[in-house]
């Protein structure tokens, strides 16, 4: 054998290798593919949700004070698809507004603490709600052994507003 000859040997030898290889590869990747998309459940998913299912909006023009009970973060970009909110629940001391309120705060990526008294200064529904739709922050519990799912502040009158905190 002469050294180029060799070199051709070596590399077809390589080259039938590669190919065995891949051709293995390919017909289990298919056959885990024909697999998962032949699978069918044999019950739909359907999340069961308890209480109300979307929040009822007041309308106010006042400022007011919120003891902050619970607080969930934004964690969505403003330019994403849905509306991205603050979820701002707390009690309030203010006679024309509920004694318990969510606070949804548009756009707003900032961290708040249970316990903080804040400011909040009402502002206008975001013009997106309309075409997008909320996505809602919610829970899950198992009562009497079945799965049942909660939308998070959606048993409060809500309005939109702008949190800032008070010294």
């Amino acid at each position: 054998l002469t050294e180029s000859n060799f070199i051709i040997f070596t590399l077809r030898a390589i080259y039938k290798t590669v190919v065995k290889h891949l051709k293995r590869t390919f017909y289990i990747s298919l056959f885990i593919l024909i697999s998962v998309i032949s699978c069918k459940s044999k019950k739909p998913l359907i999340l069961n949700f308890e209480g109300k299912t979307e929040y009822e909006f007041i309308e106010t023009k006042r400022e007011f004070e919120l003891i902050l009970t619970e607080f969930k973060q934004n964690t969505f970009y403003c330019y994403t698809e849905i509306v991205p909110y603050a979820l701002l629940i707390g009690k309030t001391n203010n006679s024309e507004l509920p004694k318990k309120i969510s606070v949804l705060s548009y756009c707003d990526k900032r961290v708040f603490k249970v316990g903080d008294t804040l400011k909040i200064t009402p502002s206008e529904k975001p013009k997106r709600t309309e075409s997008m739709g909320l996505l809602y922050y919610s829970k899950d519990t198992i009562v009497g052994g079945k799965k049942v799912y909660k939308k998070i502040g959606t048993e409060n009158k809500a309005v939109w507003g702008i949190p800032n905190t008070v010294e």
